[in-house]
């Protein structure tokens, strides 16, 4: 019964990864398939089924050789699917490819740990049964069963939503994303991502020990990395987030500069020209004046030379 549930699981974890890398992937990138379910199924059964062989063709081990060959593996799976189903290929693409492989590892290794606390629920029925809480071994192997059974769904249940509702966050959060990303832009949202996944990498390597020849993991050897692991990937994980969230800022702010400064040399251009006609209008005015004291001196030997006839007529 256990085989059949774990092997259930295993499928819909796998299948769940396909769903959450067409999603994300397809909110940043062009999909080569017009029809949305058609493609939602294509990468969804094409990443589950890769990964699901790949699973099933690689050791279980976790030496330090077979978790660099994993990784490979899993790169190639993600590559692969991109290049399959989605156009414009390129700098955004490796973004997305690392961040989904780091937010993946780490929504593993936090579900993981959790899975570990689960598996101190035995240690309590062995003392139930070690003090006669328990009577009956077949009840025993029962609640032993359902445990087991309960700790694997579990897992695989906070790792599916740890990595969806991550991915999710990146997603809307996101939100230029018709922005040309140059390199220096591109190190610093890759770098969070990259921390992250070499830190499970580095999980992988040390978390299975032996000690006298009888095998442990290291929370055993070490039980404080059972509260100071899931704190570091949480803030991991809120490096990967919050960064871009700090990088779309950071464009929108750059915009308004921008904005900003045109707006300023119209202003300053506008000042500019403002003066040129207030000069203008002063020599005009001044013109005006002049031609007026000009008319006057004009006129004045004329009206002077009338008849006192004319003069009275004549204004002024």
């Amino acid at each position: 019964m256990y085989e059949v549930v774990s092997g259930l699981l295993e499928v819909f974890s796998a299948m769940f990864q396909g769903y959450c890398l067409q999603y994300f992937f397809g909110s940043f990138l062009e999909g080569r398939i017009r029809n949305r379910r058609i493609s939602v199924l294509a990468v969804t059964a094409l990443y589950g089924a890769l990964r699901l062989g790949a699973g099933f063709f690689l050791p279980k081990g976790y030496t330090s050789f077979w978790v660099f060959v994993r990784l490979a593996v899993i790169l190639c799976i993600i590559s692969v699917t991109a290049l399959a189903f989605y156009r414009a290929l390129g700098k955004m693409a490796l973004f997305l490819i690392v961040t989904f492989m780091a937010v993946g590892e780490m929504s593993f290794f936090l579900a993981h740990m959790l899975f570990e606390l689960g598996n101190h629920l035995f240690r309590l029925w062995d003392w139930c049964l070690g003090n006669g809480y328990i009577s009956s071994l077949e009840f025993y192997n029962c609640i032993a069963s359902i445990t087991l059974m309960g700790n694997q769904i579990l897992f695989y249940a906070i790792g599916a939503a740890v990595l969806y509702f991550t991915l999710r966050r990146v997603v809307q959060d996101y939100r230029e994303k018709e922005y040309a990303v140059h390199r220096t832009e591109l190190l610093f949202i890759l770098t969070p991502g990259l921390a992250g996944l070499m830190v499970c990498t580095l999980l992988r390597i040390t978390i299975d020990t032996a000690e006298n020849g009888a095998p442990e993991t290291l929370y055993d050897r070490y039980p404080s990395l059972m509260v100071i692991m899931p704190v570091i990937l949480l803030l991991l994980l809120f490096s990967v987030m919050f960064g871009l969230k700090l990088f779309q800022d950071m464009i929108c702010w750059n915009r308004e500069k921008s904005s900003r400064i045109i707006l300023e040399k119209q202003v300053s251009s506008l000042q500019e020209h403002m003066g040129e006609m207030e000069r203008v209008y002063s020599g005009i005015r001044g013109m005006r004046h002049d031609m007026k004291n000009t008319i006057s001196l004009i006129m004045h030997p004329i009206m002077n030379g009338r008849p006192p006839s004319l003069r009275m007529c004549w204004p002024g």
